[in-house]
Order: structure tokens, then C-alpha cells, then sequence
């Protein structure tokens, strides 16, 4: 063969080539349209079913609108139509059984008591394991059970106590509540009732 023609044969090789990366280029690019079309459709399709939902919703209904609560709304009108002394004396009554609600309150005096009821529980299980081992110094934890036995009858006596010094704030602040009944039944435009409370 001569270099003529191995060129000739080398250029056709060469185009060739060309052809083919240009022919799988435009397979390549038709795929990718095809697959473009077909995420396009689908998108169309579920926007189109996106918005049929929008336009007819199942069984879903507005939330009501909110509205004044009518106890809130009466205790500001009771509140507007007090005088001036009445505020004053009905700030102090607050005042005075918000302190009583803070004496009266037996938070601690129950944690207390859990702890106590809590030793006496478990003492008495204690106990018993010691006199299966046959400890001597069993005799120590009968003493602190006794002990402990007494602190909560003293402890019981004390929040007893506590509780009938509270009941004089008690009727003090019923009695305020019955001072300031007529006006809150005016303000609601009823007659006070007969008992003096007046709900």
C-alpha cells in the first residue's frame, strides 16, 4: 500500500470516528429530552392534583373565630365599676390571702412527711434482716424506729395546728368575698343572693 493510501484510509478512519461520537452525542441528547419531557408531565400531573386538592378540601372547615371568654369580660366590667375604696380595700384583701395562701401552704410539711413515712417503711424491713443475721446492733435501729415513730406524732400534731391557725384567713377572706358579692351582681345586672354567694 502506498502512503496515498494509507492516508486516505487513516482519514476515513478518522471521520469515522467522528460520526460515531457525533451519532451517540445525539442519542445521548434525545434520551435526556425524552426524560426531560417525562419529568415535565409528571410534575404537570402532580401539580394538577395539588391544586384539585386545594380547590375541594374534604371535610376541613375553618377554625372558629376566638371570642371573649364572658368570665374574664364580667370581672373587668366588676373591676371598672368599683370606687376607688372599694378598689383599695379589695387590693388588701388580696393582699392579705395571697400571705395567707403562702402561711397555709403545706408543701414542706408533706415532703416532710414522705421522708418520715419513707424511714418508717423501710426501718421495720431493715430490722427484720439485722434479727435474721442476728445482729446485736439491732437494738439501735428499734430506738430509731420508736424515734422516728414519735417525730411524726409530734409532726401530725404541728400541721394540725398549722391548719386551725389558717382557718380564721379563711373566713376572713369569705367574708370579703360576701362584701364585694352585691357589687359583682350589679355589674351583672342581677340581685345579690340571699346566702351572699352569689354563683
Amino acid at each position: 500500500m502506498s502512503d496515498k493510501d494509507k492516508d486516505k484510509k487513516g482519514s476515513f478512519g478518522a471521520g469515522a470516528d467522528k460520526l460515531r461520537g457525533a451519532v451517540e452525542k445525539a442519542k445521548e441528547e434525545a434520551q435526556k429530552r425524552q426524560q426531560q419531557q417525562k419529568l415535565d408531565e409528571l410534575r404537570k400531573k402532580q401539580a394538577a392534583r395539588g391544586s384539585n386538592r386545594l380547590r375541594h378540601p374534604v371535610g376541613r372547615r375553618p377554625p372558629p373565630a376566638q371570642r371573649p371568654h364572658p368570665l374574664v369580660a364580667a370581672t373587668a366590667a366588676a373591676a371598672s365599676a368599683l370606687s376607688d375604696d372599694q378598689k383599695s380595700k379589695l387590693n388588701s384583701l388580696r393582699s392579705s390571702f395571697d400571705s395567707v395562701n403562702q402561711d397555709a401552704e403545706l408543701g414542706d410539711l408533706y415532703r416532710e412527711i414522705g421522708e418520715i413515712d419513707n424511714q418508717l417503711t423501710n426501718l421495720p424491713l431493715t430490722l427484720d434482716t439485722l434479727r435474721g443475721r442476728g445482729f446485736v446492733h439491732s437494738g439501735n435501729l428499734e430506738k430509731a424506729l420508736d424515734k422516728l415513730d414519735e417525730e411524726g406524732t409530734r409532726f401530725g400534731r404541728n400541721s394540725r395546728r398549722g391548719y386551725r391557725g389558717s382557718r380564721p384567713f379563711e373566713h376572713r377572706s369569705g367574708c370579703a368575698r360576701t362584701a364585694v358579692q352585691p357589687t359583682r351582681a350589679k355589674t351583672h345586672g342581677r340581685a345579690p343572693h340571699p346566702s351572699g354567694s352569689g354563683d
